[in-house]
């Protein structure tokens, strides 16, 4: 369908857009087709046709470019229907591009604005003269050289190291050790972008059976903590899903977990879901409480 091929071209066009804009906030010292982040991994991009793949080639301004296409084929869709939501969801669609756009150049101008000559230079200079005027600044305070010497290393030394450190970190984006890993972002972002083409996505989630409708009886289930937990229904989940199925690859491993910031300690109070479902059963069975008077 239209829906379908519009998400499958939004989705490579985005993983495309991600890709190019970190390459565009790498440092300059390579050539345009040398630079590290052309080498992060894209969603089938051999999915785009030649002639749009061979001008994003040939173009300066290659994030500016997927960026227009993007805009374009929203555009496109909400003249053929594909996009029918009211104006003002749309409008905050559009505002979210943009915003995207200016955070983008507010990068841009942290990777291509680099700290004056001038300043710089001086900088080096006052070093070089701290440098060679501590050692004798410190005969004049110690009688001894070993200490003379500690002090005159420890004092040149955070200096620069200090001096190092704001080298390094001028821009951040790029291949050294000690930038970002872009690599990790590209994976992240393909990650996410490929949830939205799972077709588990495209279903909309519906009422069990099993459900609780009366407001009184959750009001009970919450104030006694017997509302079960993630991890109860996951592991009721597991034995009805094969290895590998669509619940285990939509959601984080143990390791992962343990090493997030997600992580909850168990609580002292969570049950079982059979126990759950046997008090929803209970519940349900004797009906909402009415209320005295």
């Amino acid at each position: 369908t239209k829906l379908w091929e519009f998400r499958q071209i939004v989705v490579r066009l985005f993983s495309m857009l991600h890709a190019l804009s970190l390459a565009e906030l790498e440092d300059d010292d390579d050539e345009d087709e040398d630079r590290w982040a052309f080498r992060l991994r894209v969603i089938d991009g051999v999915g785009i046709d030649v002639d749009s793949l061979k001008a994003l080639k040939k173009a300066e301004c290659k994030v500016e470019l997927v960026f227009h296409w993007i805009q374009s084929i929203v555009v496109t869709s909400i003249d053929c229907g594909i996009m029918s939501a009211p104006s003002p969801i749309l409008t905050r669609a559009y505002s979210e591009l943009a915003s995207g756009m200016v955070k983008f150049h507010d990068c841009l101008k942290i990777a291509r604005i680099a700290v004056p000559f001038p300043y710089s230079q001086a900088t080096l200079m006052l070093l070089v003269i701290h440098w060679l005027l501590t050692p004798f600044m410190m005969t004049l305070g110690t009688e001894s050289p070993t200490i003379c010497c500690v002090f005159t290393f420890v004092t040149v030394f955070i200096l620069w190291v200090l001096h190092s450190i704001s080298i390094e970190l001028e821009n951040p984006f790029g291949a050294d050790a000690n930038d970002l890993d872009v690599h990790d972002m590209q994976h992240d972002m393909n990650n996410r972008l490929l949830l939205l083409l799972d077709p588990i996505s495209a279903k909309m989630p519906t009422l069990s059976g099993n459900q609780v409708m009366e407001h009184d009886i959750l009001l009970d289930m919450e104030r006694n903590r017997e509302m079960p937990a993630f991890d109860t229904m996951w592991r009721n989940l597991a034995g009805e899903v094969e290895q590998g199925g669509d619940l285990k690859r939509g959601r984080r491993s143990s390791t992962q977990l343990r090493r997030g910031s997600f992580v909850a300690k168990k609580s002292s109070s969570q049950i079982s879901l059979n126990t759950y479902m046997g008090k929803v059963s209970v519940l349900s069975f004797r009906g909402p409480r009415r209320s005295r008077g």
